[in-house]
C-alpha cells in the first residue's frame, strides 16, 4: 500500500502575480534544468527498488498518458490513464476504475513539472512565506487549478528544488486526508533534474518511503501502450461496459426487403422489423393482415403465424444481446447467455473485416467450423455470425453497407450462407431511429394488433 500512496499523493498547480514570486519561481525552473527542457519532455520511465517483493514501474507520455505497473510473484498488475479515461488490468482482468481515482492519474504526468510551467498553464499562486522543515528555510508557495485542486509547495531557498509538496486528495475515497510528499536526492536525468528518493505522509503518520532505481526519459512509446486491448471475452464485454454505459441508440424500425433462394428460385417479400433496447426485436412478415411475427423478448420468442400463437419458448437472439443487453447484464450473466448460444467464451480471436478491425467471441480467425460472433472493434457492432444448426450444418450471417445514425451504426445489407451457399439476402430502407413505439408492440398478449407502421 506504500507504493499506491506515493503515487497518488501529490499533484502541481501555479501562476506568479509577484516580484518575489516571480523570483522564486524563476531559480526554480533554472535548478530544475530550464522551463525549455521540461516543455521538450516527451515522455519518462522510472523503476523503483523493490519493497516486500513488490516493484513499480510508473510510464509516462505527456501529456496526459501513465502505466503504473505494481509485479510481484502472485500479482501483475496495472493502473492506466490512456488521455481520457482510466482502468486497471489485475493478472490480465480487466477492471474499472473510480472516477477520482482517474481524476489523480490524469494529472500525474505533470507532477515534476506543474510548478516550474505555472506561467504557461495559467494556474494561480500565492507566496505564504518562509517555513523550516527540519532545519532547511523554504519558501511556501500555493498553487491553484481549482477550488478543489490545491497544492502547496515547499521550495528549498538554497537549492531552489521542491523539498515538500501538500494537498487533499481530489478523490472522494481518499477524503479528508492530506497528504505530504517529501522529495530528494535529485539527480541530472539528460539535462532535468529529478528526486529519486520520496517520502510520503498521509495526516501525519509514519512516513513511507520509496526510492527510484532506473530513470529514463524522451523515448518512443507509443499511443497504443497506454490503451486496453482486448484478449478475452470477458474482458471485452467488461470494457465495453465500463467505457460505454450508454448505448447510444435507444430504438430503431426499418424496412426490409428479403429475397430467398431455393432450388435456383428466388422470392422477395417485404418485412417490417422494430429494434427496442436493450431486450425487444420484432420481426413482421409480409402483409400486416396476415399477421406473421416474431416477437423477441429478452431470452424468450413469440411466433405468430396467421394471427395464431404457434410457438412460445427460450431463444436468444444474438444480435440483441451483443449490441443491447451487453450494457444491461451482469459480466457472468452475458457470458453464460453466449455460452447458451454455442459460443466458447474461452477462445478469443482477432480479424480484420473487410478493412475493419474485429474482435471474434467463440473461435480463431482461421475457424470456420465453430460458433461466433465477429463484434466490429471501434462500433461495436456484429459484423458476422456462424451458428450450427441442428442438423449440423453451419449458418454463416454476414452484416455490411452500415451507416451511421448520431454516432451509431446500423447495418442496412446482410447475406446468409448454409455450408457456404447464399440462402437469403436482407436490404433495410426507411431506417427510423426515433420511432413511436408503445408497449403493446412488444407485449406477448397484445403484440398481434398493435403496429408501428
Amino acid at each position: 500500500m506504500k507504493v499506491v500512496l506515493l503515487i497518488f499523493a501529490a499533484l502541481l498547480v501555479g501562476n506568479p502575480s509577484t516580484d518575489e514570486i516571480e523570483k522564486i519561481l524563476s531559480q526554480h525552473i533554472k535548478a530544475m534544468g530550464g522551463k525549455e527542457k521540461w516543455q521538450d519532455l516527451r515522455s519518462y520511465r522510472q523503476v523503483y527498488s523493490k519493497e516486500n517483493g513488490l516493484s513499480l514501474t510508473i510510464t509516462c507520455k505527456m501529456p496526459d498518458k501513465i502505466i503504473i505497473r505494481f509485479q510481484n510473484d502472485q500479482l501483475d498488475a496495472s493502473k492506466v490513464y490512456d488521455g481520457a479515461h482510466g482502468f486497471i488490468l489485475k493478472n490480465g482482468e480487466y477492471l474499472p476504475m473510480r472516477p477520482g481515482e482517474a481524476i489523480e492519474m490524469a494529472e500525474e504526468p505533470h507532477y515534476y513539472s506543474d510548478l516550474l510551467l505555472a506561467e504557461e498553464m495559467g494556474y494561480k499562486l500565492e507566496y505564504l512565506g518562509k517555513e523550516s522543515i527540519d532545519g532547511i528555510v523554504c519558501n511556501k508557495l500555493k498553487l491553484t487549478k481549482s477550488p478543489k485542486d490545491q497544492q502547496t509547495y515547499w521550495i528549498n531557498t538554497q537549492t531552489h528544488l521542491i523539498e515538500q509538496t501538500g494537498e487533499y486528495s481530489e478523490d472522494p475515497a481518499h477524503e479528508g486526508i492530506y497528504y505530504k510528499t517529501r522529495l530528494s536526492d535529485y539527480r541530472n536525468v539528460d539535462g532535468l533534474m529529478f528526486p529519486f528518493r520520496q517520502a510520503l505522509i498521509a495526516n501525519d503518520e509514519a512516513p513511507r518511503y520509496s526510492v527510484v532505481e532506473e530513470m529514463e526519459i524522451n523515448f518512443a512509446i507509443a499511443n497504443d501502450a497506454f490503451q486496453f486491448q482486448p484478449d478475452a471475452t470477458k474482458n471485452l464485454i467488461q470494457y465495453w461496459q465500463d467505457r460505454f454505459e450508454d448505448i447510444g441508440l435507444s430504438s430503431f424500425t426499418f424496412e426490409q426487403e428479403t429475397i430467398r433462394f431455393r432450388n435456383g428460385q428466388k422470392d422477395s417479400s417485404i418485412w417490417q422489423e422494430a429494434v427496442q433496447y436493450p431486450d425487444y426485436f420484432r420481426i413482421d412478415i409480409g402483409a400486416k393482415e396476415k399477421q406473421n411475427i416474431n416477437l423477441y423478448r429478452a431470452d424468450s420468442i413469440y411466433i405468430l403465424r396467421n394471427g395464431e400463437l404457434v410457438r412460445k419458448g427460450l431463444e436468444i437472439q444474438t444480435s440483441v444481446l451483443m449490441e443491447g443487453r451487453l450494457y444491461d447484464l451482469p459480466v457472468d450473466s452475458m457470458l453464460e447467455k453466449l455460452r447458451s448460444v454455442g459460443i466458447n467464451t474461452d477462445v478469443f480471436g482477432k480479424a480484420i473485416y473487410k478493412g475493419r478491425p474485429a474482435y471474434i467471441l467463440g473461435a480463431l480467425a482461421e475457424d470456420s467450423n465453430s460458433p461466433q460472433i465477429w463484434m466490429d472493434a471501434e462500433r461495436r457492432v456484429v459484423l458476422r455470425k456462424v451458428s450450427k444448426l441442428k442438423d449440423g450444418r453451419m449458418l454463416d450471417a454476414l452484416y455490411d453497407e452500415f451507416l451511421e445514425f448520431n454516432g451509431s451504426w446500423i447495418e442496412s445489407w446482410i447475406e446468409f450462407y448454409i455450408d457456404g451457399e447464399l440462402i437469403q439476402t436482407e436490404r433495410y430502407r426507411n431506417i427510423n431511429t426515433n420511432p413511436a413505439l408503445s408497449p403493446e408492440v412488444f407485449d406477448p398478449l397484445l403484440f398481434k394488433n398493435n403496429f408501428w407502421y
